[in-house]
C-alpha cells in the first residue's frame, strides 16, 4: 500500500482544483494530520464560503496512561481555524448542537439529568451549558490541582473518585 503523500508543494497547492460537489470539511481525531491535509481543508473553506466546517469535539487533547498529553481534535481545528479564519461547528460535547438536540428528541428537563465526564472543558461545560447537575471522577485529564485552580462558574456540582461512587460502589483504582 502506498503511503499518502504528508506536504503539498506550492505548484501543487496553486494548481490544486477544488470539487463543486464538497459541501462540507469535517474533522476527526486524525493522528495522521499534516500539512497536505490542512492546506486542502483551507483551500475548501477559504474557496467557497457555502462550505461548512464541522468539528466531532474540540478536546485540546487526553491523558495517556503514563500521564502524557495526547493532542487531541481541538489543537487540529485551531491550526484549521487559523489558516481560514472560520470557526467551526461542533457536534461534539460542549458544543451548542448536541446537547440541545438530545434534550428536545428525548423530552428531557435539565431538573432531570446530569452529565458526568472527566473533562471540565467539555463533559462539565456541556452539563453547564444545559444548566443541570454535573459530576466529575477523576479518572481521566482534569486533576485534583487543575479543579482547584477551576473558577466557580466552571467547577461541577458533585467531585469523586471514580464512578463507582455514583451507583454506591466505593472502591479504589489500581495503581498505575
Amino acid at each position: 500500500v502506498p503511503e499518502e503523500p504528508t506536504t503539498m508543494s506550492n505548484k501543487e497547492l496553486s494548481d490544486f482544483q477544488l470539487d463543486p460537489e464538497v459541501k462540507a470539511v469535517v474533522l476527526a481525531h486524525d493522528p495522521h494530520f499534516n500539512y497536505r491535509k490542512l492546506a486542502i481543508a483551507t483551500q475548501y473553506l477559504r474557496g467557497n464560503e457555502d462550505c461548512h466546517f464541522v468539528v466531532t469535539n474540540m478536546d485540546a487533547g487526553d491523558m495517556l496512561d503514563n500521564q502524557r498529553f495526547m493532542p487531541g481534535t481541538g489543537g487540529m481545528a485551531d491550526a484549521i481555524t487559523s489558516t481560514t479564519g472560520r470557526v467551526p461547528v461542533n457536534t461534539g460535547k460542549g458544543g451548542d448542537f448536541l446537547l440541545p438536540f438530545l434534550m428536545k428528541k428525548y423530552g428531557v428537563k435539565p431538573s432531570e439529568m446530569m452529565c458526568v465526564g472527566d473533562r471540565l472543558d467539555t463533559d462539565i461545560a456541556l452539563g453547564r451549558q444545559a444548566n443541570c447537575k454535573t459530576a466529575m471522577p477523576f479518572t481521566g485529564v482534569t486533576s485534583h490541582e487543575q479543579l482547584l485552580h477551576t473558577p466557580p462558574e466552571e467547577q461541577p456540582t458533585f467531585v469523586m473518585d471514580n464512578l463507582g461512587v455514583l451507583v454506591g460502589l466505593d472502591y479504589q483504582l489500581a495503581p498505575q
